[in-house]
């Protein structure tokens, strides 16, 4: 079995972590929903195929935002909380990194739909990549970022992960919102880094949010996990960092 990786000429991977702490005050909330989550796995009550979905409400802080919960009752009326906005550290960062960027494009992944109103907001101007597109829409995306003219894109990193052909423009994929799955991540990185682009390098930034569930999800990826075991796994060596 030979890899592509091994036989085509592609360009060099870089990973760029740009790396920050949360307020004071969403530490504090974070530091409660996370011994939370500890305490469920160490109970049993969060078993390996669940460990990912359970983290949700962590990332979601590290984010900078958190969807409240509903009871049944209030499931079953279809009841609405406002999502309780905590900061925007990340979409700062971000703003920093176009800028030093400088017009190169750049492709950006996010995953929750407050993200999504986050970065709509910073910014209003710029392309986000609609799942629900027809296939003709789509093509038109694609051959405008490969002309150049798309300085950045944004689009829902699963929904994005496949299809795209984006090699001929650009060399900087940003993850906006980190994943577990490294299939969702590498694939989302190689619709730029493909066969194609002839750039020496392609850049990979990452928005970490230290000593939060994000370091936990790098591990995951970096481990090239897919299985659910792993999510766990790497929650628990996570853990064992923040210990040290």
């Amino acid at each position: 079995y030979v890899k592509a990786d091994d036989h085509l000429d592609l360009p060099m991977k870089v990973i760029n972590d740009l790396k920050f702490d949360l307020p004071t005050e969403v530490k504090k909330q974070y530091k409660s929903m996370e011994n939370s989550l500890f305490s469920d796995i160490d109970s049993g009550k969060i078993l390996a195929s669940n460990a990912a979905v359970a983290s949700q409400k962590c990332q979601q802080i590290a984010n900078g935002f958190l969807y409240p919960s509903l009871n049944e009752t209030e499931q079953a009326k279809g009841i609405k909380k406002p999502t309780i906005l905590l900061h925007q550290i990340k979409v700062e960062l971000l703003k920093e990194l176009v800028e030093e960027l400088n017009g190169s494009p750049i492709l950006i992944g996010y995953w929750y739909e407050q993200d999504y109103l986050y970065l709509k907001k910073a910014f209003p101007k710029e392309v986000f990549f609609d799942k629900t597109l027809s296939f003709n829409e789509s093509a038109k995306v694609e051959d405008k970022w490969n002309r150049g003219e798309i300085p950045i894109l944004f689009g829902q990193t699963a929904s994005i992960s496949h299809g795209l052909n984006l090699q001929e423009a650009g060399n900087h994929v940003c993850f906006y919102s980190m994943v577990w799955n490294f299939d969702v991540y590498d694939q989302f990185i190689r619709r730029v880094l493909r066969q194609g682009n002839e750039n020496k390098r392609v850049f990979v930034h990452r928005l970490i949010a230290e000593k939060t569930i994000d370091e936990a999800m790098i591990r995951s990826v970096d481990r090239k996990g897919t299985e659910s075991s792993n999510f766990l796994n790497s929650i628990n060596e996570y853990r064992k960092s923040k210990e040290k």
